[in-house]
């Protein structure tokens, strides 16, 4: 049996704020149409930068199989 294994990085916009660093969290309804003022946040995902770091790790796992046995009429 032989294992590899690769891991790669990129660099990728934060998919939870869209690259804004901010998220913005709805105001409540207070009734007749009327909502209070909406609010933002730092996202918590890229910490305000808009950017994450994404890492992948791959293992690869490679087996022998038997060979078929062919059955042949005499």
């Amino acid at each position: 049996m032989k294992r590899r294994g690769y891991t790669t990085s990129i660099i990728a916009v934060c998919r939870d704020c869209k690259g804004e660093g901010e998220i913005i969290i709805p105001g409540d309804h207070i009734g007749h149409g009327r909502y209070t003022e909406d609010k933002t946040e730092t996202c918590e995902t890229c910490k305000g930068s808009g950017l994450v770091t994404v890492t992948k790790t791959i293992v690869i796992t490679i087996t022998p199989k038997k060979a078929l046995e062919v059955h042949t009429k005499s």
